[in-house]
């Protein structure tokens, strides 16, 4: 079903049938199961790197949720696993301090109140530092020995609402079928012994050579899975990555394509649309502020402060001007935030 090209045929052999034996026991894809796996060897090196994405498992009621959190409890670093249905967030941040301390991996069972503001410090080894008051004999003092930086597989019923959260994390779905899994359930104790495997791999990656360069978040949350599919020579598993990070982006651009920075260049480019092509003018050095902000509907300050993000130049003359436009503005603008637009693109040889 599944087979790897690596130097070392034994961990080819032995991966290609952990992979195998969770395919049966699951109704996961083989790419969210190498997902699990190749995140929970990640878990073995965490202590090198500066950036860890979270792992979360969602779907309904009788989807596999906890079996593939228990497959990864027994494949990842050191795990503790807990229920966490009704903790108050100190106690889940106990629990997250507590097992980075002892550089282990936490797996959190019904975990849909799990508190969000810890996503963070999670990811970011540079934020999981984390303060508290103490008293001591009356007297208050910060408790500087709270660290949250520890691998963390969860689960939920629903995907994550908000997109900062959504990209610290790689989520799986799982789907209920009525006949269960392919084969046999998950039985307790069944994947321990490929925890050395998952350790021996990981001991193998120069993970300290991995610090993430990369310039967007979702390039970024796969840089741990990215390295174990490269060094086993998982081509398939890579590719299948480029295209999802393709499809997340469309989703994102599409779903902020109502956002201001967006309506503001689009007005921008619709106005000097018209200038040239019904009007026969020549493209427009500069805009009236006051027509941007009629075009979408936006007040002369709420477009100014768009402008400015955007990083347009504006000057009072009697009104207040967008000056310095052209062709090459608009499309590197354009470009940052991601808006494809073929009018500028032709004007300016862009594509």
């Amino acid at each position: 079903m599944f087979t790897l090209e690596v130097e070392n045929e034994q961990v080819a052999e032995s991966i290609e049938d952990l992979v195998n034996l969770m395919y049966e026991m699951s109704r996961h894809e083989v790419n969210e199961i190498k997902t699990l796996v190749y995140w929970s060897i990640a878990t073995h090196g965490h202590e090198h790197l500066n950036k860890f994405p979270i792992l979360r498992i969602f779907g309904g009621t009788s989807t596999g949720k906890t079996n593939s959190l228990h497959m990864v409890e027994e494949l990842a670093r050191d795990s503790s696993f807990a229920k966490i249905k009704g903790s108050s967030p100190a106690s889940v941040r106990t629990l997250l301090s507590i097992t980075a301390a002892t550089k282990g991996t936490c797996v959190f069972d019904e975990a849909d109140s799990f508190p969000t503001e810890h996503y963070e410090a999670i990811y970011d080894k540079a934020g999981a530092q984390t303060y508290k008051m103490k008293k001591d004999k009356g007297d208050f003092s910060l408790d500087h020995d709270i660290n949250l930086w520890v691998p963390v597989a969860l689960n939920g019923r629903q995907p994550l609402p908000d997109e900062s959260h959504q990209n610290r994390t790689i989520e799986i779905n799982t789907k209920y079928f009525i006949d269960g899994p392919r084969k046999e359930e998950w039985i307790p104790g069944i994947l321990l012994p490929y925890n050395k495997l998952c350790a021996d791999i990981a001991s193998q990656i120069d993970w300290a050579g991995l610090q993430s360069n990369q310039k967007t978040r979702a390039l970024e949350v796969w840089v741990p899975l990215r390295a174990v599919a490269e060094y086993l020579n998982d081509e398939d598993f890579l590719a299948s990555i480029e295209q999802l990070i393709e499809r997340r982006k469309q989703e994102s651009l599409e779903g902020r394509a109502d956002e201001g920075d967006h309506r503001v260049l689009n007005a921008i480019i619709k106005l000097c649309y018209i200038a040239v092509e019904e009007f026969g003018d020549k493209f427009p050095p500069k805009l009236k502020q006051s027509e941007i902000a009629d075009e979408i509907g936006y007040t002369p300050r709420e477009t100014g402060r768009f402008l400015g993000i955007l990083g347009f130049e504006t000057r009072k003359s009697g009104v207040m001007w967008v000056v310095d436009l052209s062709p090459a503005k608009l499309k590197r603008v354009a470009d940052e935030i991601g808006v494809n637009d073929e009018w500028i693109n032709g004007l300016s040889g862009g594509k």
